[in-house]
């Protein structure tokens, strides 16, 4: 049951945030999380870009040092399935197809 309490939260957020990008577009920056795992200098300059911010040398260098620590991966890898939560891809999709078709998040397997 909480499951399903958050899937609907999260599905309302995503409603909402679209009907702001709706008059604010210009202000909101989309950041596929896979692609910070993949290519996290490149996504973290492409915030600070958006943002007008200077990406100094001690910063990036301190980005670069964290990035090649790779603390997220000292205790493995996580994976995980829809079924272990009793839930499907049918369900998912019902709820987040469009936000998912919009940023390919299936389709190019990120």
């Amino acid at each position: 049951m909480m499951l399903a309490r958050e899937t609907e939260k999260w599905a309302t957020a995503v409603q909402k945030a679209q009907m702001v990008e709706q008059t604010h577009g210009q202000q909101i920056l989309h950041v596929i999380q896979s692609d910070l795992h993949r290519a996290p200098m490149a996504v973290i300059e492409r915030i600070y870009r958006f943002a007008g911010l200077d990406l100094g040398d001690d910063v990036r260098a301190a980005m670069a040092t964290r990035i090649a620590d790779d603390p997220e991966r000292q205790h493995g890898a996580h994976r995980y399935d829809l079924a272990d939560f009793g839930m499907s891809g049918a369900a998912i999709r019902a709820r987040f197809g469009a936000y998912v078709d919009r940023f390919d998040l299936v389709g190019a397997r990120r």
